[in-house]
């Protein structure tokens, strides 16, 4: 298999766990977004469309260990957002991520105003999409 039909075959099986995990998130009023899967499906292919095929790889093992474990990865996701549970993921590293992802957000904010929002959230997503990844990810 080439690298590239070997990355969009890890990132067809990332998505689809992830929108399984995203469809089975419990909340007071399911969001409406969850009713928008293949919107869903577009955000995510094209967030991993970066990544390394090892990231890909490390990541894709991520989701099946928490789904055989019972977890669904994003209601963790999102609770820790809503700050429900404590940090699920503390190595420092997360903290350095954020940091310089922040700085480019800002940046881009700074250049193109009316393109790039740059609010407290992203910070927030960030830190919780990053505590779901095990240290390998």
């Amino acid at each position: 298999m080439s690298y590239a039909k070997a990355r969009e075959e890890l990132i067809r099986q990332i998505v689809a766990i992830e929108l399984d995990m995203f469809v089975n998130v419990k909340s007071a009023e399911p969001a409406a977004c969850q009713q928008m899967p293949r919107t869903f499906k577009a955000m995510r292919r094209m967030s991993h469309s970066a990544w390394s095929l090892e990231t890909l790889s490390s990541y894709l093992h991520d989701l099946q260990i928490a789904a055989q474990a019972g977890r669904n990865l994003i209601t963790e996701k999102y609770a820790r957002m809503d700050n429900l549970i404590p940090p699920i993921n503390q190595n420092p590293v997360i903290q350095c991520i954020v940091a310089v992802e922040s700085g480019w957000i800002k940046e881009l904010h700074e250049k193109y105003p009316l393109s790039v929002k740059c609010d407290e959230r992203f910070e927030v997503y960030a830190l919780a999409e990053l505590e779901t990844y095990s240290d390998t990810t």
